[in-house]
């Protein structure tokens, strides 16, 4: 399995503690050294199952194929145009065995915040964030603050962009519980994909 904005490494380490060998691929050096502070609290069969690569998720080259890709928790709307969109896309379908599938979650909505600022044209919102974290004792550290960018995607103009990339939507859902997929104006949208061969 392969994921993308894999960050401070919570979904690997529960993927790889069910016993799936997993991939983290992420450009933030910071997040990959908390990644492997993470990754080092926990059995050698545990960690042994993990790989962390530093990398561009818009446009990346590893030597491996994968059954199952996933990227959620917003890190596509990282991306800032259609150009690294797509070539991200294109990158993942690159990587993907011919019957595997592509997780890909994030949400839409603004986020109503006195700090946000959004651009309706580029569709690019710029928000005030911190990150935190908790230490070995418990007690909240920061790891980070400043001005973040993220970019609202619709679901017509993905749906475009994966089928630019020879991508093939198998189901989309409201939620990650398989919901009916809803406005997605009202919060986020999950899309189950695979390898359109036909194209």
């Amino acid at each position: 399995m392969l994921e993308l904005c894999s960050g401070g490494g919570a979904l690997l380490i529960y993927l790889a503690r069910n016993g799936f060998d997993v991939t983290g691929l992420d450009l933030s050096k910071e997040m990959l050294a908390l990644c492997r502070t993470a990754i080092a609290r926990e059995p050698k069969d545990v960690r042994d199952r993990i790989t962390l690569v530093h990398g561009d998720v818009a446009g990346f080259a590893l030597r491996d194929v994968y059954d199952f890709v996933v990227f959620e928790d917003d890190g596509f709307q990282y991306l800032l145009s259609s150009e690294d969109q797509l070539a991200c896309l294109e990158s993942v379908r690159a990587h993907l065995k011919p019957e595997a599938r592509f997780l890909l979650s994030f949400s839409h909505a603004p986020r109503k915040k006195d700090s946000d600022r959004y651009d309706p044209v580029s569709q690019i919102r710029t928000s005030r964030e911190r990150w935190v974290k908790p230490d070995e004792h418990g007690h909240i550290e920061e790891i980070w603050q400043g001005f973040e960018k993220a970019r609202l995607t619709y679901p017509g103009e993905l749906e475009l962009l994966l089928e630019m990339a020879h991508l093939k939507v198998e189901a989309r859902w409201g939620d990650l519980l398989r919901r009916p997929f809803r406005d997605p104006a009202e919060g986020g949208y999950h899309y189950l994909i695979r390898r359109d061969d036909a194209r």
